[in-house]
């Protein structure tokens, strides 16, 4: 008996083996049959889980702190039929979008900024455009970067703020399949600017970067974003590691993806082949 039962053992950690390598799942039934499924993982690639949840369909993506194109590029690449509407305010950062965006007739570009309310605002200008925020920097920003120098002030100027609802009304979009946000510490002032949208489920997926230690002064911290997403019915799909442990053993920053509980449903596998107790699904 004690030879059957490590050989049983045996078998199964083989079998387990061989679904996790072929990205397979099984789950025991009651009446001790098997369903094999494909095995659902997200996290590691935002788009990937995007294309997965929308059916591979997405129709209007905003890009919203689209610096010079980088995440724009990747989304045109994987939704090329989407009308995609980016949004930089730096007009330096904006004429390299503009550029990028040239080839494309579906993405249109805007240089604005995004916020919670219309109006103009102070732009402050950083090293590293990447950076660069509504908000200045906080005091011992420095320490949670690779090079300081990133976030050296180099100047700033003044911009035009539009909120996400007024910009819809205006161009009539009437729902949103993904809004990606990158404002550099500004990302809940754009969140309250769509906040009709949001309040009506308009708007399908929220990808936003967030910040667990304050890198600017004033800037809205994860549980603030994560609490006002949350009364709209947003729920979390995953943290997504940005590779910004520098510094310090903990994140100091990452990317989260937020689902309307609407359209949060994983699609159920359908029973395909059987073979005795072990049913195959996809």
């Amino acid at each position: 008996m004690r030879y059957l039962s490590s050989v049983s053992r045996l078998v199964k950690a083989l079998a387990r083996r061989t679904l996790d390598s072929l990205g397979l799942e099984a789950i025991r039934r009651q009446n001790n049959t098997y369903d094999i499924s494909p095995r659902i993982e997200m996290g590691e690639d935002y788009l990937a889980d995007v294309r997965y949840i929308l059916g591979g369909r997405a129709k209007i993506i905003f890009d919203v702190g689209a610096n010079h194109g980088q995440t724009m590029l990747a989304m045109a690449a994987t939704f090329p039929h989407a009308e995609i509407y980016s949004f930089e305010p730096d007009p330096e950062a904006f004429l390299r979008l503009a550029a990028s965006a040239s080839r494309f007739d579906l993405v249109h570009t805007h240089n604005v900024a995004l916020g919670s309310q219309t109006g103009e605002a102070k732009l402050y200008r950083f090293a590293m455009d990447m950076t660069n925020s509504l908000l200045p920097k906080a005091p011992g920003t420095e320490q949670f970067l690779a090079d300081p120098h990133y976030m050296e002030e180099v100047g700033a100027t003044q911009v035009n703020v539009d909120t996400i609802d007024r910009f819809c009304a205006e161009h009539t979009i009437k729902t949103i399949d993904l809004l990606k946000i990158d404002a550099q510490g500004f990302d809940l002032e754009v969140l309250k600017g769509a906040r009709g949208l949001l309040d009506t489920s308009a708007i399908a997926l929220v990808y936003t970067e967030v910040c667990f230690v304050p890198l600017y002064e004033g800037q809205s911290l994860f549980p603030d974003i994560y609490n006002f997403l949350y009364e709209r019915g947003y729920r979390l799909v995953a943290l997504y590691d940005s590779g910004r442990r520098l510094t310090h053993c903990y994140h100091p920053a990452g990317d989260v993806m937020f689902v309307h509980e609407r359209f949060g449903s994983l699609k159920k596998p359908e029973p395909r082949i059987a073979l005795g107790p072990i049913r195959f699904l996809w």
